[in-house]
């Protein structure tokens, strides 16, 4: 009877959907109820106003016996069966009928006629207080159904679907309007939740008419509050730690500097390189983490310069080289011959470019690492050999911290970032800059 409404809905329309359904109802019981009424409720009439001539001679004839019986207007009345005429007596018994219950008797659809001379009774048998009983007996004819009560009757039952479908025309109107009412400030209270931010935390809070509304923006702005001083105390120890860091890192590069200038046995040329390795890593791990600090600056997505998307592809691997010396995995660089420069910003994709290669070399126990590059797309897909055993483990790869920092990056940039699990336990990433 109604359309279905989707899974997801707004609040006025859930009440007047909801509202207009339990409406229909009710004026389809309502008109079902009245039509029954003005149906059946002509006999109802009748047998109230025969028992209501019956009580009242039964109360007159306790003062006078003598009173004559109620006749006149198709009203007849006997204390006797046997005086009723012999036209309606045919179709009665006498064992059958009970005291206060009218009988309804047509004869022509007794005798299987339509005539309209033949007529139709209402015979209500009363038992009066001295013992006797009295029927009432009241008729008329087929031919008046036709007259001007009937008639008036069938009018108020063909009114009855009209009336109903103004009633449902006018309350229809009024949940419209009751609707609009109630979406003006959820509407006005989604439009206020899309601009809050950071820098009109501190404007006094809007009033949305209902308390609970007020309440979701009480809670909504407190909520935000708390976020945006959580992202600038993460922002601040960020770029307060990575330059903190920056400064050993310096100096331990300076040092690492000084020691290649001197002969070094060959123990301590092992321990030197494992400290420039690791330090290498901390200054490129420092190098993100300054850049992703830089948030609310957009000189840093927006200061760009043309280069070869290959060409930093090619240094990276060349500087992340040592990663995979001590393991056996090899590594392939493939380049299209149609590259075109690009422009973007070039710290930006370098801190990218070398996450993705670093994060496949450390995942890379044994196998191969290829890399292929068009202009402004990267694949950087890392087989596992089947024999290695995180090639047959069920366990998923960890993507780690290279690639959750590559997907905030690219988010910030607007550029594109997708993995796809490999059978053999390995990684494809793809980027799309």
């Amino acid at each position: 009877m109604f359309p279905r409404m989707s899974s997801e809905t707004t609040f006025p329309k859930f009440i007047r959907n909801y509202v207009l359904a339990g409406l229909v109802v009710i004026v389809l019981i309502y008109t079902v109820g009245v039509n029954f009424y003005l149906i059946y409720g002509k006999t109802l009439y009748a047998s109230f106003q025969l028992q209501l001539i019956a009580e009242q001679y039964d109360d007159l004839r306790q003062n006078n016996p003598d009173i004559r019986l109620p006749n006149g207007l198709g009203i007849s009345s006997y204390t006797s069966f046997s005086d009723i005429p012999d036209d309606l007596r045919q179709y009665l018994d006498q064992n059958d009928l009970v005291s206060g219950k009218m009988v309804y008797i047509n004869t022509g659809e007794k005798v299987g006629n339509h005539d309209p001379d033949l007529r139709i009774y209402h015979v209500f048998p009363y038992d009066m207080r001295d013992g006797q009983r009295l029927f009432v007996v009241q008729s008329y004819r087929q031919q008046d159904k036709n007259s001007i009560f009937f008639n008036r009757l069938r009018s108020l039952m063909h009114m009855s679907v009209p009336f109903a479908l103004g009633i449902m025309a006018v309350f229809g109107v009024f949940l419209w309007f009751i609707g609009k009412k109630m979406s003006e400030p959820t509407a006005h209270l989604q439009e206020w939740a899309k601009n809050l931010n950071s820098e009109n935390l501190a404007d006094p809070l809007p009033r949305f008419r209902f308390a609970e509304l007020n309440e979701v923006a009480r809670e909504l702005h407190s909520a935000v509050g708390r976020v945006d001083a959580f992202v600038a105390r993460e922002r601040d120890f960020i770029r307060q730690a990575s330059h903190e860091l920056r400064t050993p890192v310096t100096i331990m590069q300076g040092h690492l500097d000084l020691l290649d200038r001197t002969d070094l046995t060959e123990q301590q040329a092992r321990i030197s390189y494992r400290v420039r390795r690791a330090n290498r890593n901390m200054r490129q791990l420092i190098e993100t983490l300054l850049w992703l600090g830089r948030e609310n600056d957009q000189r840093y997505v927006e200061e760009k310069q043309e280069f070869l998307l290959a060409d930093i592809t090619r240094n990276q691997m060349g500087e992340l080289g040592y990663i995979i010396e001590d393991k056996n995995v090899e590594a392939s660089l493939i380049v299209n011959d149609a590259c075109e420069p690009i422009i973007a910003n070039m710290a930006a994709v370098g801190i990218v470019v070398s996450n993705v290669i670093r994060n496949a070399f450390e995942h890379t126990p044994k196998g191969r690492v290829a890399v292929h590059v068009h202009s402004r797309e990267m694949v950087v897909e890392n087989n596992i050999d089947a024999g290695h055993p995180q090639a047959i483990s069920t366990e998923p790869v960890e993507e780690g911290i290279g690639l959750q920092l590559v997907r905030k990056i690219c988010a910030k940039c607007d550029w594109g970032c997708d993995y796809v699990r490999l059978p053999d336990g390995g990684l494809r990433v793809t980027l799309k800059l």
